[in-house]
């Protein structure tokens, strides 16, 4: 947990600045509520200490960033390309051509009489194995 009290530190307490992306001591026991002297690389610094945590940058240690996962991305289907689709109600994928995605990542397609039908799931026919082995686990 990081308190972001910085009252207590003394000269020669480490800390790390992650604007700066480097570790530094504090050099002089000169601290108040808004600075606090950090030497670095032979360099005074004041390293304002902020309350506000979304814009802190000065830290007990080199914090850990963690970003969250990729959204997963649309396939590169071409313009009438043979994709498989089906609808949530369905018994089975279709086979059809691809026109377009649509909001929500759903797919609009083309069939035989070049009537256009909207789908919420879809894969390409190459990952079509994978897709009805899972639908037999079900």
């Amino acid at each position: 947990m990081n308190t972001n009290d910085f009252s207590k530190c003394d000269v020669g307490t480490k800390l790390w600045d992650h604007v700066r992306g480097c570790e530094g001591t504090v050099d002089r026991n000169e601290i108040n509520e808004n600075e606090i002297i950090v030497k670095s690389n032979g360099n005074g610094y004041w390293f304002r200490k902020l309350q506000d945590p979304i814009k802190q940058t000065l830290f007990f240690s080199k914090p850990e960033i963690i970003a969250p996962p990729e959204p997963p991305r649309l396939p590169d289907y071409s313009d009438g390309e043979w994709v498989a689709v089906w609808d949530n109600c369905s018994h089975g994928p279709c086979i059809r051509q691809f026109k377009s995605f649509l909001e929500n990542r759903r797919v609009n397609t083309t069939d035989r009489f070049s009537n256009s039908c909207t789908w919420d799931n879809h894969c390409a026919l190459a990952e079509l194995p994978e897709v009805l082995a899972k639908w037999g686990e079900k």
